[in-house]
């Protein structure tokens, strides 16, 4: 019975479903990710912080990254190969910095912790 369920999934599904189904039944592995760094990781507002990170796909995919910062989005392309990016904040507070990578089936996700202070009143 399963093999007719999935022949009736490839024809449903057309070529781009047969590609999906066939990573799926090949195992695809998630992106793994090594170190995410945040430096400075604590200063006074407007803070620069650079964010460094290493990221691999075992099967060779492309990589797409997510850098969350609070309510804010960044996109990062080919994020296997760029791997790093900078954010000001300009509010003080805590933040929870989030990586989010994705090879086009799986997903992996760091965080690193943020802290940014009062700014120097003068």
């Amino acid at each position: 019975m399963p093999k007719r369920v999935l022949g009736l999934l490839l024809i449903t599904l057309g070529l781009s479903g047969c590609q999906l189904i066939q990573d799926q039944l090949d195992g695809n592995q998630p992106p793994v990710l090594g170190d995410f760094v945040a430096e400075p990781a604590e200063g006074r507002a407007l803070l620069l912080v650079g964010f460094s990170w290493s990221a691999a796909d075992v099967e060779g995919d492309t990589l797409s990254c997510t850098l969350v910062y609070g309510g804010e989005r960044q996109q990062v392309e080919n994020c296997g190969e760029v791997t790093h990016t900078f954010h000001t904040f300009a509010e003080p507070g805590g933040y929870t910095v989030v990586l989010q990578v994705h090879d086009g089936m799986n997903r992996a996700a760091r965080s690193v912790a943020v802290r940014v202070l009062e700014p120097e009143i003068r």
